[in-house]
């Protein structure tokens, strides 16, 4: 049997209906997000029982299967996965690419659905649906002003994420305010939300309270844009100050060293090394293998590692106390009481210090 919504109109509602579609159909899981109707998207499915459930759709003329998305997913058996039973009936469109593992196609999302039974095994995915036609209200009042609202609200996101920007112009221009459902969800479909909202979205079956909770997902989508750009400004704002500090100290540099006001790193290492090897009482030895090592450091290169072992080997010769040394104190007595106050026991230990 196949349904049809004669059953769905009243006084000032008119269901839209361009075809009548199939009472069961087979239903596949959906990652990532969930796929709303008006919306074409490729779909990448692998394993046996799901490529053998998309052929069987194949051979029907009207090409219409069902995605749900995915509530809680099944890492190895991704067809068992538990998805939410309100999913969109989609339209195969082209085949891409296929094999016995591996399906990958276009669809075109057509109209909400709820699932009510399954028919036969667990790996058929098929299921028995009910549809939710979309219902022409009259555009009342309130509904215009929703729709102004959420038209509003997704030019002000334009202007904070020009990605956003082309496709949607496009859709709303063929859209307008005289289809407010396709138009709810053709927004829908490019928010970066959660997407247990965005299915939340897809449950809601009454404009009215499909179009305030959109609107409020746009508000919320609005401040997160302003605040990734108010980041990305101070980010942006820092590298330049910094950037400008570094420029400015390397011309600063260079002026100073054309002016002879500042020595280069080098020439400036060299003479503290120099000075601090002048203060120095060293013994004729230590001098000559000193000034040989000095001499070294003059010729190499600032960016070679020798340069940096010989400067570090003269820092540590001029770090070292030459000709500085400590009063000798040789009581023996006192030694031995010091050893005792401040070590207990070790009697064997403290003789050999006290000989030494």
């Amino acid at each position: 049997m196949e349904q049809h919504p004669s059953d769905e109109k009243h006084e000032t509602n008119l269901v839209l209906v361009s075809e009548i579609y199939p009472d069961n159909i087979v239903v596949l899981p959906i990652q990532n997000r969930p796929l709303f109707p008006g919306i074409a998207v490729p779909l990448n499915y692998v394993g046996k029982e799901m490529v053998q459930a998309v052929k069987s759709v194949l051979e029907r003329n009207d090409r219409f299967l069902g995605v749900s998305f995915v509530r809680q997913i099944n890492e190895e058996e991704f067809y068992r996965s538990e998805v939410y039973h309100t999913g969109t009936l989609v339209r195969v469109l082209k085949v891409l690419e296929q094999d016995d593992e591996h399906i990958n196609f276009v669809a075109q999302g057509v109209i909400r659905f709820t699932m009510t039974r399954r028919i036969g095994k667990e790996e058929e995915l098929r299921w028995n649906v009910h549809y939710h036609y979309e219902e022409k209200k009259l555009l009342t009042d309130e509904l215009k002003a929703y729709s102004m609202a959420i038209i509003n609200s997704v030019k002000d996101l334009m202007k904070l994420n020009p990605m956003f920007l082309e496709q949607l112009k496009m859709s709303l221009n063929q859209i307008g305010m005289e289809k407010p459902g396709l138009m709810m969800d053709v927004i829908a479909s490019m928010l970066s939300a959660d997407p247990h909202r965005l299915q939340d979205l897809l449950e809601t079956i009454d404009l009215y309270a499909r179009a305030e909770k959109l609107l409020l997902i746009l508000k919320e989508e609005i401040q997160l844009y302003q605040l990734q750009e108010k980041i990305q400004k101070q980010i942006n704002e820092r590298i330049s100050k910094q950037q400008k500090e570094f420029f400015l100290r390397e011309e600063l540099k260079v002026i100073k060293k054309e002016l002879g006001l500042e020595k280069d790193e080098k020439t400036a290492e060299i003479e503290r090394i120099e000075r601090r090897i002048k203060k120095l009482k060293l013994s004729d030895e230590a001098r000559e293998v000193v000034e040989e090592e000095l001499s070294k450091l003059k010729m190499l290169d600032p960016n070679s590692p020798e340069y940096h072992v010989s400067r570090t080997y003269l820092t540590w010769i001029t770090d070292l106390p030459w000709g500085i040394f400590s009063k000798g104190n040789l009581d023996i007595k006192k030694a031995r009481y010091i050893l005792d106050r401040d070590h207990y026991g070790l009697a064997d230990v403290k003789q050999r210090i006290l000989e030494f």
